[in-house]
């Protein structure tokens, strides 16, 4: 009996084109694809077998396989394997163990590790003694991995609520003829050689001596346009109400003055009723300013900028004097500012998504190249965007 494989549905031709042009991927799973590929070009499985050397049951089975279940039908199932050496019940009573703090257990840790793990439970339950990685396979079965604290710090400002809504707004919805300018300090950033991240040849990395030399202490005062992603700013030895009257007295005189100001800043004492009279009576009510919630300096989108000018400038540095971070950081913003674009506030990103042979702008796009695409990953998207 004849048999051919089914109309296509979603974006399963293309998957099955990348895996069949795929490097990495096993041989079986390449062959498998060109076998159903030959079979949607119209050849018969008689014919497949004098292309591919393979038996007519066995093209017919994978093309069967694949008419039930898709691509994933081509991945080799499960095998059975060696008997499991604990029940069900015995592998949640590891999940619970694993999930209490020891001390809950009267055990003198702060911290489960497999081997505390392995130990408690030969000695105080029933499960017996199982290997390590036996430990690690029933975490993982159930979603437990091995994670670091994250720090998080809530906000005790009383109108932390009103204070919110006035800087997203800001953000979201500025006012006609408003420039909006999120103002902010790097520092004190200490002049010494600083460790970083390089690419290296594997097994070759960059040294550098474990002590250092101190040559002071330096300020990037710095103020963002979050509607276009430029950035003003300027070094400084000291943080002060004197640096912040300098810097913003340098900034507006290079705005229009046509325009409003409305400064986004924290609660730092240099942003001073000394700075805010001298803004009030130089520009007569032009300028206007919001405080972000106390302990939210995250509601401030120069915080963004100022990781991004952390990671490039202030990585892999060696500066001994102001004048090489001046230096440093003006090169910076011109290389910045070049390239800048608006920054965007909330989750409005989309998903990331990926790419496989030909597809383009689809769930799959911007990921893996079809020359290097593994079995693992070939699963994964077949997961994805098969239904």
């Amino acid at each position: 009996m004849t048999v051919y494989v089914r109309t296509f549905k979603n974006q399963e031709q293309e998957l099955l084109k990348a895996l069949a042009k795929g490097k990495s991927a096993p041989l079986q799973m390449v062959q498998r694809a060109r076998l159903i590929l030959a079979s949607a070009a119209g050849s018969s499985p008689p014919q497949i077998e004098r292309q591919m050397g393979l038996s007519a049951a066995c093209v017919r089975e994978w093309i069967k396989r694949f008419n039930r279940q898709g691509v994933l039908g081509l991945f080799d199932q499960a095998r059975s394997g060696r008997p499991a050496e604990y029940t069900a019940e015995q592998a949640l009573q590891v999940v619970e163990i694993a999930t209490s703090t020891p001390s809950e257990r009267d055990v003198p840790i702060n911290t489960w590790s497999l081997t505390h793990l392995q130990r408690y439970l030969e000695e105080h339950t029933d499960v017996g003694r199982l290997c390590r990685e036996t430990i690690r396979g029933i975490l993982h079965a159930n979603g437990i991995s091995w994670q670091k604290a994250q720090h998080w710090q809530e906000s005790s400002d009383e109108d932390f609520e009103s204070k919110k809504q006035a800087v997203e707004t800001c953000y979201i919805e500025p006012p006609p003829n408003t420039l909006i300018l999120c103002f902010d300090q790097k520092g004190p950033v200490q002049f010494r050689q600083r460790e970083g991240h390089h690419y290296r040849p594997k097994g070759k990395p960059k040294y550098i001596p474990e002590t250092y030399t101190r040559y002071g202490t330096g300020y990037l005062l710095a103020a963002l346009n979050p509607h276009t992603g430029q950035v003003w700013g300027r070094c400084f030895q000291k943080y002060n109400s004197g640096t912040v009257i300098w810097f913003l007295g340098w900034l507006l005189a290079q705005l229009p003055d046509d325009m409003e100001i409305v400064i986004i800043w924290d609660n730092a004492s240099p942003h001073s009723k000394i700075v805010k009279k001298w803004l009030s009576s130089r520009f007569e009510g032009r300028v206007r300013w919001l405080h972000t919630p106390s302990k939210a300096a995250w509601l401030n989108l120069i915080e963004a900028w100022m990781s991004m000018f952390e990671r490039d400038v202030i990585a892999n540095s060696a500066f001994t004097s102001l004048v090489d971070f001046s230096q440093a950081a003006q090169r910076y913003l011109t290389y910045y500012n070049a390239q800048c674009h608006p920054f965007r506030w909330g989750r409005t990103r989309r998903k990331r998504v990926f790419l496989v042979g030909p597809l383009r702008r689809t769930v799959l796009w911007g990921r893996a190249c079809r020359h290097v695409l593994s079995d693992r990953f070939a699963l994964m998207l077949a997961k994805l965007i098969i239904t």
